[in-house]
């Protein structure tokens, strides 16, 4: 189907009205009037209809996703939290550059829509000026919203001449390439059906809306462009393991696998690397274990912190049975935990809202929140942090405020918060690296596709790694090593190698004594989670996750052991989907084993991790991995 069309639910004689709130004869998508409107997107925990429209079960047979809408100028978009347990932001990624200068009639930049902290609630938002939106929360930044302003006299879907991107990017071609694999990616992260499967011998296809879009090249049909521009009907690699075994156990989140016992998403998959097969899943329905998102050991490695990202709670899970020790409250939207080595209290970020949590070792209290911003400035909604080796320090990327904080430890004072975007108004740093012996902090700018490098003492910038300097995002062009949106980029135990998961599908592989971008090798469709662990002999594998697929990479960083890292290779990839052998507390109900965020070997090797191992846990390391700094 090409061009404009109209859409009716089947066999009801109903239109396509909006169904929370929309002006009976607006003429949103599927209606034929030419008065403004209303739709309304519902914020959900649901993995791919995060952004849902509250009819989206009207237009997805059209348009394939939940998350898209189409309206005329003037038109009204509501977004109402009411599926969800956590915080989030409507929050602008892009829009027609037209709407920005509209806004605030000059040519600066600004956000059109943006919400200065995460809460529950809501907003309205008119959007008048024909053209391409996309709305994300910031917490939560693969969850996407998009709505098209359509002007009905145009023969087509208008995407409008030129967009501004909250990264700082302005007047980029709709017919760019940059455009088109952002559009892309909205139509992989939104729909489900449109994930990788690496269970099936089918070829991975990605549908799109057979419809006629308005760029700055006039009409262009959608899917010969995507097609034609990132192939179709994909021979998807095959499973494999690798040749040499890894040490211990890998805890990955499949965050979006869901369970018959829950109306919340989410699962713990557990990895044996002796032989590289699944060992346990874990969804814990007693609680309703909601996204689980990151978790880490405690010093003796009995119990596993694992966070719940979409809602209030850390749970505290027994390493050997799999089972629930207690679940805490702790505050909205909690990211990332990792314990402090030097006393082997547990450090959380509460994303959606002012600080980290500190829980002390042994205890199931929290002690107290270490602000991350003084009185009176804005949230900073810390997500991936990270700890020094000796515990004086922790480091937060802050994603509402655009830098990166230092904190000591234990007084709470804050060090230093530095710009990581280079004046960009969005980077949105949103993890962190460190050097093992604490001397220079990664921040990874997932918007702004760059890594930070900063002081580890007093947190200057010491340089900036561009990322999309090989990219060409006008032609698509690449010329060299990419990492587009870059997210998790942990620093190996021994300092020799930095691993980026980029959710654009790319890992790359980064010199982080001389900050060179190395090599670039393939990932999967949302590619985000990193962490390395103990390779069985000496040195360390990287395990990687992808959110929209259903395997873990394995990357060895140095397979022949001569330091030279242009020798990174993908060593093993391995399916998350567990069969009937596999312990479980829940039954898989659907997305086998999709959602692949965030992950930790145990042991823990990390320099000041790894000296606390019991003899048990450090039993199958070598000399150099018991002491990665020399």
């Amino acid at each position: 189907m090409n061009g404009k069309f109209h859409i009716v639910a089947a066999d009801s004689g109903a239109t396509g009205d909006s169904i929370a709130g929309a002006s009976p004869r607006g003429a949103i998508f599927g209606n034929n009037s030419n008065e403004a409107g209303l739709v309304t997107f519902i914020m959900s925990d649901e993995p791919g209809s995060w952004f849902r429209s509250a009819r989206g079960d009207l237009l997805s047979p059209v348009t394939h996703t939940k998350s898209l809408e189409i309206v005329p100028p003037g038109s009204s978009v509501h977004f109402i939290m009411a599926d969800t347990h956590g915080v989030h932001t409507v929050t602008s990624l892009l829009w027609p550059t037209e709407a920005g200068h509209n806004a605030h009639g000059g040519d600066h930049f600004m956000i059109p829509f943006d919400q200065t902290k995460a809460y529950r609630g809501g907003g309205i938002v008119q959007l008048n000026v024909p053209g391409l939106y996309v709305f994300t929360c910031k917490i939560h930044p693969y969850m996407f919203g998009a709505v098209i302003v359509d002007n009905s006299a145009t023969d087509g879907l208008d995407l409008g001449n030129t967009i501004d991107l909250v990264s700082g990017i302005k007047e980029l071609p709709t017919s760019s390439d940059l455009a088109t694999r952002l559009l892309r990616t909205f139509f992989v992260a939104t729909t489900p059906s449109n994930w990788q499967d690496f269970t099936s011998s089918a070829p991975w296809h990605v549908n799109y809306p057979a419809v006629d879009v308005v760029t700055d090249l006039g009409k262009l049909p959608l899917v010969p462009v995507l097609e034609s521009r990132y192939g179709q009907n994909i021979d998807l690699p095959p499973l494999f393991k690798p040749g040499t075994p890894g040490v211990g156990e890998v805890w990955i989140n499949t965050q979006f696998e869901k369970t018959a016992g829950k109306t919340k998403p989410g699962t713990i998959t557990v990895l044996d690397t002796s032989d590289w097969t699944l060992k346990r899943k874990i969804a814990l329905p007693q609680i309703n274990m909601n996204n689980p998102h990151n978790l880490w050991p405690n010093r003796d490695h009995s119990m596993i912190y694992q966070t719940q990202w979409f809602d209030t709670k850390l749970t505290l899970i027994d390493q050997k049975t799999g089972k629930m020790i207690k679940n805490i409250q702790v505050g909205d939207t909690p990211s990332h935990v990792v314990t402090l080595p030097t006393t082997d209290d547990a450090t959380v970020a509460i994303n959606g809202e002012n600080g980290v949590v500190i829980i002390p070792a042994g205890t199931t209290e929290i002690k107290h929140m270490m602000p991350t911003q003084h009185h009176g400035q804005a949230p900073a909604n810390p997500h991936g942090h990270w700890v020094s080796a000796d515990g004086k320090r922790i480091i937060t990327p802050n994603i509402n405020t655009s830098d990166t904080g230092i904190y000591d430890a234990e007084t709470g004072e804050i060090i230093s918060r530095t710009d990581t975007g280079k004046g960009a108004p969005g980077p949105h740093p949103i993890a962190i690296g460190m050097m093992p012996d604490s001397s220079k902090v990664f921040a990874a700018n997932l918007l702004h596709h760059s890594i930070s490098v900063l002081d580890g003492n007093n947190g200057a910038l010491l340089d900036t790694i561009d990322l999309i300097k090989n990219y060409n995002p006008i032609t698509g062009d690449i010329t060299g090593p990419v990492g587009v949106l870059p997210i998790q980029t942990p620093v190996s135990p021994d300092g020799k190698v930095m691993v980026t998961a980029a959710t654009g599908g790319q890992i790359v592989v980064i010199d982080p004594v001389t900050h060179k971008i190395v090599k670039m090798l393939p990932c999967d469709a949302g590619c985000h989670g990193a962490n390395f662990g103990a390779k069985q002999g000496g040195g360390y594998y990287a395990y990687v996750t992808s959110k929209f697929s259903n395997r873990l990479l394995v990357v060895d960083p140095d397979p022949n052991g001569d330091g030279d890292l242009i020798d990174a290779d993908i060593v093993g990839a391995i399916s998350m989907v567990a069969d009937v052998s596999v312990a479980k507390d829940d039954a898989v109900s659907s997305l086998p084993g999709y959602g692949g965020q965030g992950l930790v070997a145990l042991p823990n090797v990390y320099n000041g991790w790894v000296q606390n191992l019991s003899s048990e846990w450090a039993a199958g390391l070598t000399d150099s991995q018991r002491n990665p700094v020399h």
